[in-house]
């Protein structure tokens, strides 16, 4: 009887250790598939635990037929827990197969990530226990001269790794730290890297997986922004320095060429007096009015060029354009066009009168350039209050890829379209009155020159 007591001892001793050991499966993550299963398991262990007591306790009172009764239940339950343990376990081991299988995949598309991953087993010192092909292009070296390597051969950081090893106890990861890495050929690579952890059923971290991405050449682009952008700000300093200079030399000229050019006018003015019907002193006073009026409009020109604002004042479209074909009205007959002048009586808006520069180059343009159609039509429309203003001539017909360039500074188009500075100096003018300006075919021959100006 007492070798029998000893061994009921030992069994129970035994059991009382297998149930500890389920009840840690069942507290880890691995079984959660299966946990009611092995929770089931740990019950059965529990009542053979007990039943091993219960017989120990026959044993020492001397019931010998209740023990052999006690026993056969035992064995029977024993049979029963060998079945569930196996069935148990087989659904176990596949289901960790299959996760097997699912690591050799993991694998495949870690290799092909072209972010650099280390993944680190912690020890007495931190090792290297998986590295991708990004990161052994990165850094230089085979997967021999790395694995199961020391991790500081390649990374050098003022935070060591011991520093992330702490904060991940807490937690459940570290993103966007800024660390150098160390190529086997001493290159220092600048790396912008995130850290988790893997832990195990007790909660302690086993290894770190430390993804990074290669930020050398960011840096270097982010420097040389930085410096351009530092380099274009100066410039730019230069360039308002230089417009100043340009303006202030223009207010030079123009107040030095309007002294002399008062004298002129005030001469002719005596002279006209005394000689009212004489036309070279009409001519000698056109000439020096129109003078002082182109002195006047290049001082506008300037701030407009530059981007400063002008004056404005309500200015009648209708009257200032008529008054500008009556000028050209010698040209237009020499050149056999016939004027269609189709503008209502009053048309106001509010603009600066180097407006009336716009209207001067149109008409100039059309007949240079148009007059062998023989015709200029003028015209306007207005929808929701914007005011169209038309320049209509039969030459020519401008082709579509060269339309836009004609309003650029020095362009000369097929050497018969050119704009030179005139059409440049236009679209200056327009975009200080929020206008916009254009050409348009007149079908089936000829050019539309147009301003969409806002009432």
């Amino acid at each position: 009887m007492q070798e029998l007591a000893i061994f009921i001892s030992f069994g129970g001793l035994v059991i009382a250790f297998a149930i500890y050991k389920t009840q840690q499966l069942i507290n880890s993550h691995f079984t959660r598939n299966y946990q009611r299963s092995w929770e089931i398991l740990k019950y059965f262990m529990i009542v053979f635990f007990f039943g091993y007591m219960t017989i120990l306790i026959f044993v020492f009172l001397g019931y010998s037929r209740i023990i052999q009764s006690f026993t056969g239940a035992i064995f029977f339950l024993v049979a029963l827990l060998v079945y569930i343990t196996v069935k148990i376990g087989y659904s176990t081991l596949k289901d960790l197969y299959s996760t097997t299988v699912s690591k050799e995949y993991l694998e495949k598309v870690v290799d092909s990530m072209t972010d650099t991953l280390i993944v680190l087993k912690v020890g007495p010192d931190l090792r290297v226990n998986l590295v991708n092909q990004a990161a052994l292009n990165l850094l230089g070296y085979t997967r021999d001269e790395i694995m199961n390597q020391p991790v500081n051969m390649i990374f050098r950081s003022d935070k060591k790794l011991e520093y992330y090893l702490d904060n991940c106890k807490t937690d459940s990861c570290i993103i966007n730290e800024e660390t150098n890495y160390f190529a086997k050929n001493g290159e220092k690579i600048q790396m912008l890297l995130s850290i988790a952890c893997i832990k195990n059923f007790n909660n302690e971290i086993e290894e770190l997986i430390i993804a990074a991405q290669n930020i050398t050449q960011g840096l270097k682009a982010e420097k040389a922004l930085l410096a351009s952008e530092l380099r274009y700000r100066k410039l730019n300093e230069e360039l308002k320095e230089s417009n100043i200079l340009k303006e202030l030399l223009l207010d030079v000229i123009v107040h030095d060429l309007k002294n002399p050019l008062g004298l002129i006018q005030g001469f002719a003015s005596f002279e006209k007096e005394k000689d009212p019907g004489n036309d070279n002193i009409q001519e000698i006073c056109n000439g020096s009015d129109k003078l002082l009026k182109a002195l006047e409009n290049a001082t506008v020109i300037s701030k407009v060029v530059v981007g400063d604002k002008i004056d404005k004042q309500v200015i009648n479209f209708t009257e200032m354009i008529k008054n500008l074909t009556d000028d050209f009205a010698g040209e237009l007959k020499s050149s056999n066009m016939k004027l269609d002048f189709n503008l209502k009586n009053q048309i106001k808006i509010k603009a600066n009168p180097i407006i009336s520069d716009v209207f001067q180059n149109y008409i100039s343009n059309a007949i240079k350039y148009g007059s062998s159609g023989g015709k200029l039509i003028i015209n306007a429309d207005e929808n929701d209050g914007i005011v169209k203003f038309n320049f209509v001539d039969f030459g020519e017909t401008i082709p579509k890829k060269e339309r836009n360039n004609i309003f650029k500074r020095n362009i000369q188009l097929n050497k018969t379209i050119g704009s030179g500075m005139g059409l440049a100096i236009v679209k200056c003018i327009a975009k200080a009155h929020n206008a916009e300006v254009g050409i348009e075919p007149n079908l089936p021959k000829g050019n539309v020159f147009y301003i969409k100006i806002p009432k």
